[in-house]
């Protein structure tokens, strides 16, 4: 009765997602940290690391991904918004090649897990929605390294938008992310700094 939503709080880096599951649903989910995230199925490369979620280790051909073990109905109606900042850091082999937050249907469920490297550990997940935040330019279908994207059923070869960042995604200090669904309205920004933009 008015608390259907989704709630995930990060305090470390005051990250928070928060979206209406749908009445069917009457979903609430809250983690405080990651450390305490029982409810994430982790896969692949993903661990807890401390506080924070990470997907993949410095070292070449991994792919990681958390999900929610209990699905979220979602509808026309949904609406759902996201915020959260993320941290590429540099290893001993290098860098990684992005991260996505990805809705997705697929009969894997919680235990899905796509390709390494361009496919960011969610290409060959369908269903799927992704918004996908790219470091690395992989292949001529890549505008450019540094772009946000929006890519349907894991098709990387073929995203629906694909927009530069106008910074390096892989930097020391943290990105933010804002990402705002409503009906069929997508809005996704990407800042170096805390401060949403408008």
């Amino acid at each position: 009765a008015g608390d259907d939503y989704l709630a995930v709080r990060v305090p470390r880096d005051g990250g928070t997602v928060e979206g209406d599951a749908g009445a069917a649903a009457n979903a609430r989910f809250t983690i405080d940290d990651f450390g305490s995230a029982e409810r994430l199925r982790r896969n692949g490369s993903a661990a807890i690391v401390g506080s924070a979620l990470r997907l993949t280790d410095a070292i070449d051909g991994q792919a990681g991904s958390a999900f929610f073990e209990r699905p979220l109905a979602l509808s026309a109606s949904t609406r759902l918004r996201v915020r959260f900042s993320f941290r590429v850091v540099r290893g001993v082999e290098g860098l990684g090649d992005g991260l996505s937050l990805l809705l997705h249907a697929s009969p894997r469920g919680p235990a899905a897990l796509g390709r390494t490297g361009a496919g960011l550990g969610y290409q060959t997940i369908a269903p799927s929605l992704a918004v996908e935040l790219d470091e690395h330019r992989n292949t001529p279908a890549d505008l450019a390294g540094n772009s946000a994207s929006l890519v349907r059923d894991g098709n990387i070869a073929a995203p629906l938008v694909e927009v530069p960042c106008g910074f390096a995604l892989a930097t020391p200090a943290a990105v933010f992310v804002w990402i705002d669904y409503e009906g069929a309205v997508m809005e996704v920004r990407v800042a170096d700094s805390s401060l949403r933009p408008a």
